[in-house]
Formats: C-alpha cells, sequence, structure tokens
C-alpha cells in the first residue's frame, strides 16, 4: 500500500506545509552550499576556466530572485491560502493575481539552473580541474529535480486549487 499524499485530495495548508519544509528548507540548504562551492571554484581556478565566472554570476543571480520569490510565498501566499482554507469569507483574489507572476518565477528559476549546468561544461568538466566542481555539478542537478517536483506540486497542484477556491 502507497503512503504517498493525494495532494489534490489533501488539504491545501497541508501541501503548503509540506512544499516548505520539504522543498523550500532544501532550497535554501542547497542554494547557499552551492554559492559557497561556486566561489571556491572561481577563486581557485578561473584563471583557467573563465567560463567558472559566468556559471557564478548566473547563479547568484539566480539565487537571490529564487530566494524573494520563496519568501515572498511564505509571507504573503502561502498565509492567504490557510486563511481562505479556514474561512471562506478571506479572499484568495490579491494571491490569485500574483499567480501568473509565481509561475514565471519558477520557469525562470529552474532555467537559469540549467543554463548554469550547461555553462559547466554541460555537467561533464574537464578531468584537470578537480573533482569539487563535479561534486558541485552534481549538486545543481539534484537541485534541478526537487525544483521541478516543487514546481509541480505548486503550478500543477496548488495554485488550480487556489485559484477554483477564489471562483
Amino acid at each position: 500500500m502507497s503512503t504517498e499524499t493525494n495532494w489534490n485530495e489533501a488539504p491545501m495548508s497541508q501541501l503548503v506545509d509540506y512544499i516548505i519544509t520539504k522543498h523550500h528548507v532544501y532550497s535554501y540548504a542547497e542554494l547557499d552550499l552551492i554559492s559557497e562551492l561556486l566561489t571556491w571554484h572561481v577563486r581557485n581556478y578561473w584563471l583557467k576556466f573563465p567560463v567558472l565566472l559566468q556559471a557564478h554570476t548566473l547563479f547568484h543571480q539566480v539565487k537571490a530572485a529564487f530566494e524573494q520569490h520563496m519568501i515572498q510565498e511564505e509571507t504573503a501566499g502561502f498565509p492567504m491560502i490557510k486563511a481562505a482554507e479556514k474561512d471562506s469569507t478571506k479572499s484568495l483574489a490579491p494571491f490569485v493575481k500574483t499567480i501568473t507572476h509565481h509561475e514565471e518565477a519558477h520557469e525562470h528559476a529552474i532555467s537559469t539552473l540549467r543554463k548554469v549546468k550547461e555553462t559547466l561544461w554541460n555537467g561533464e568538466p574537464p578531468a584537470e580541474i578537480g573533482p569539487e566542481v563535479a561534486t558541485t555539478i552534481t549538486l545543481i542537478s539534484n537541485l534541478i529535480a526537487d525544483l521541478a517536483e516543487h514546481i509541480r506540486l505548486e503550478n500543477d497542484i496548488l495554485f488550480p486549487r487556489a485559484r477554483a477556491l477564489q471562483a
């Protein structure tokens, strides 16, 4: 018997809590770790591999934008969802109006992280750069995979349910 939660039927507040504890917490931690590692790689290898500078810049742009996005969800959108689910007189209209913006932020984050990985030799760094870079690329790949599931839960389940609740 599967113990996987059916997020289409579970309370939205439960889904919100799951997204925060499973995906947001992971994203914050991994973004910080990858940031430290990429900075270390740039400091040690950029003269021989200038592509690291481009990857570093792209990564830090997406890191800042995605962290801000998650903070907006956690402090505005998600509390609105929880309030509206508890009390049908609470309006979700302000959040529903921003859903397209959230979807665009998701697409920007995942496409930019994929571009960072592509910039880093399509995930196959040269042997002379050292195994640490390959580890960093693996962390980026894992973050992309987690982000894809995170986005699926929000774009395909949470947002449509929020729209329906507001309608």
